[in-house]
């Protein structure tokens, strides 16, 4: 147990300041836009199979996969020249989820074509949050659990 506590610590914060610079690099630097969705590789049958499953289960409301489904969307959006600009976009949808056509996405101005994320500083600074309480609970009860 104390190896695996000697181990998460640096791992946690390490991750904890990669994500507090992912946070402030996505508000200092990148915009986010209105992004329309063109097409999805996520089509209306993989949707309605991962609804039938997890209803099949009899639960629902229950988030069978945590990570959901990796798609990619094509989107369309305006930079901030108001050029209209069309990106193909990765990223993790909840099985079975109905999506409207409309979501935010964070674009560099730099390179508007080639660094487009729907990971914004938000979903980054929950993430430091994460870290920062396992940090917490790991400083308050590790000398508990190890009996020191």
């Amino acid at each position: 147990m104390r190896d695996l506590i000697i181990l998460a610590v640096p791992i946690l914060v390490l991750s904890l300041l990669h994500c507090l610079w992912r946070a402030q690099h996505l508000l200092r630097r990148w915009q986010p836009a209105a992004a329309t969705l063109w097409k999805s590789d996520y089509s209306d049958t993989e949707r309605a199979d991962d609804a039938n499953f997890q209803a099949m289960l009899g639960l629902p409301l229950l988030r069978i996969d945590p990570i959901g489904r990796l798609v990619v969307d094509d989107v369309a959006f305006t930079d901030s020249n108001g050029m209209s600009r069309r990106v193909a976009v990765r990223h993790r949808v909840p099985r079975g989820s109905e999506r409207d056509g409309i979501y935010t996405i964070w674009y560099d101005p730099t390179a508007p074509q080639a660094c487009v994320t729907t990971s914004g500083p938000w979903r980054w600074l929950k993430r430091a949050c994460t870290c920062a309480f396992a940090l917490f609970a790991i400083f308050q009860w590790g000398p508990t659990l190890l009996g020191s």
